[in-house]
């Protein structure tokens, strides 16, 4: 079997999944989950099924072709899938429970509950026979365990199934013959972790992690190089990182959280972000990014890296300019927004505003540069950039934008302030409404993924607050089912999607999208 060939198992599998009846997801789980685990995966079938109603799979398009395409590739394997659907109870597992994949530096396993082990050993059976290729069990301590074509190693018994993925040194024959080996039973970390488990989650362990890797006995070399020193490791040691992915009505949300972990180091490097800054920008946002940081921890985070990367702090990066003359006048809060759009220029018009301790040390350093303030702005002449840019410094802020009426509207104290709240101190929003753009926009935009974002989202946001993060992608009917209106939207623009993948080309660095008769090429640009 090649890679293809796995992965559309695989991909064919999950959705196979989830036709089935609801259940009580086995809550049990971690006992059957060494104590070491560095990571656990975890498909969650009750919540998938709760939120879908995938009894009618087969006549989702997508999983149509996928389903073809695997009965002329691998008939066994696809008749097996065949009876699944049928029949879920036919494979011999409990596929209404959690789905799980866990790994550590030894080994790394799927494992599901055992419905009827006669079934299951039938199933391997058949897969056997009908591939002409070798199966033979035997009896371990507690666990039968079957090796299908010496490749593929089944551990199960009455109640759970391992199917396992990678094994060096049969760390795996070791966790399951020693009665007395420690589970994630008995990590309150991961108990907790398990009550707030969505869809599909992660959990990795950050001790275990940082010990595997040796990373305390390296913490000079990480402090030299990168900057993160022996107290942010220990910081993290009882700690893990969870993440959860969430088809929630209305949107699809991603969130991480890092609990346990030490969070007093989150103050040395961020602050509250000042929102006054918003009242400077204009009303009117496609895109808006806020950012709050501790200048000071900046500095020493730069200087800890000029130590190898060649950056010089005091070096002049304009004239009579450094990059610590720029830190020492940020407060810490910087906002950009990207607002309006004109056919007539390349460049949309967007803006920087940020706070700043005094007004008179950045006038000083605009001085330096031998800009002159008139009608209270300065003015930069037209260079690479196409049309004029202007800054402006007023109540400690300062804005930088290449918009006249947004200058003239700060100068004068005009603005009428951007109608986004952003819900945390470091913030992103993304207006994904394609109907309301101005054509300048659109019509630089292949018509094919304008229809695909009007059709699908409406707006994306991005929120992190010290170790804690969320990403949302925001339907259009906010009381829309979203991962029922995920696999229709795919089904129904399946060939555009295709289309769109298919004439990406990494190779040649272009951009390929096919639009009807004609090819649309623009050519990527990198920084040298």
């Amino acid at each position: 079997m090649n890679i293809k060939k796995i992965l559309l198992i695989c991909v064919t599998t999950l959705f196979t999944l989830l036709a089935l009846n609801s259940c009580n997801s086995n809550s049990e789980r971690a006992n059957y989950i060494p104590g070491d685990a560095l990571i656990v995966v975890n498909l969650d079938m009750k919540s998938l099924w709760n939120k879908c109603d995938f009894s009618n799979i087969n006549n989702i398009s997508f999983v149509k072709l996928g389903l073809q395409e695997l009965r002329e590739d691998e008939p066994a394997f696809g008749k097996i899938v065949d009876d699944i659907i049928k029949d879920p109870k036919s494979s011999g597992l409990n596929l209404k429970n959690d789905i799980t994949f866990f790994a550590n530096d030894r080994y790394g396993v799927i494992v599901a509950s055992m419905h009827n082990m006669s079934k299951f050993e039938e199933k391997l059976n058949d897969l056997a026979r009908e591939n002409d290729i070798k199966l033979h069990f035997e009896k371990k301590d507690g666990y039968k365990k079957a090796i299908l074509d010496d490749l593929y190693f089944f551990y199960y018994n009455k109640e759970v199934a391992y199917f396992e993925v990678s094994n060096l040194a049969n760390g795996f024959d070791d966790f399951l013959n020693d009665k007395k080996s420690k589970t994630l039973a008995d990590n309150k970390k991961f108990k907790e972790y398990w009550k707030t488990r969505t869809e599909l989650s992660l959990w990795l362990d950050f001790g275990a992690f940082i010990d595997l890797a040796d990373y305390k006995n390296s913490a000079e070399l990480l402090d030299e190089y990168f900057g993160i020193s022996k107290d942010y490791l220990d910081a993290l040691h009882d700690g893990c990182l969870v993440c959860n992915l969430a088809f929630d009505d209305g949107c699809i949300r991603l969130t991480s959280d890092m609990p346990g972990v030490d969070t007093k180091y989150v103050k040395e490097f961020t602050k509250a972000f000042n929102k006054e800054l918003l009242g400077s920008l204009p009303e009117k946002s496609y895109a808006l990014v806020t950012l709050a940081m501790n200048p000071e921890f900046m500095e020493h985070y730069l200087e800890t890296l000029s130590r190898n990367d060649d950056i010089d702090l005091d070096e002049e990066i304009i004239d009579n300019v450094t990059i610590r003359d720029i830190l020492h006048i940020f407060n810490g809060s910087v906002a950009f927004s990207l607002f309006d759009f004109d056919e007539m220029k390349e460049m949309p018009f967007m803006a920087i505003v940020a706070d700043i301790k005094n007004d008179s040390d950045i006038k000083q350093i605009l001085a330096r540069l031998n800009l002159t303030m008139e009608n209270g702005y300065y003015k930069i002449p037209e260079s690479e950039f196409d049309g004029e840019l202007y800054i402006a410094v007023k109540d400690k802020k300062a804005i930088f934008t290449n918009s006249y009426s947004a200058i003239k509207d700060f100068t004068n104290g005009t603005a009428k302030g951007i109608n986004i709240k952003p819900k945390s101190d470091n913030y992103a929003y993304a207006d994904l409404d394609i109907n309301n753009y101005p054509i300048a926009l659109t019509s630089n935009i292949p018509e094919k993924i304008c229809k695909l974002l009007a059709q699908y989202s409406d707006y994306t946001e991005i929120k992190s607050d010290g170790y804690k993060g969320e990403w949302t992608v925001y339907l259009k009917n906010k009381k829309e089912n979203s991962l029922l209106f995920t696999l229709h939207f795919i089904d129904d623009n399946l060939m555009s999607i295709k289309n769109i993948a298919e004439n990406i080309d990494d190779n040649d660095d272009y951009y390929l999208l096919e639009d009807d008769d004609d090819y649309m090429m623009e050519p990527f640009e990198y920084a040298e």
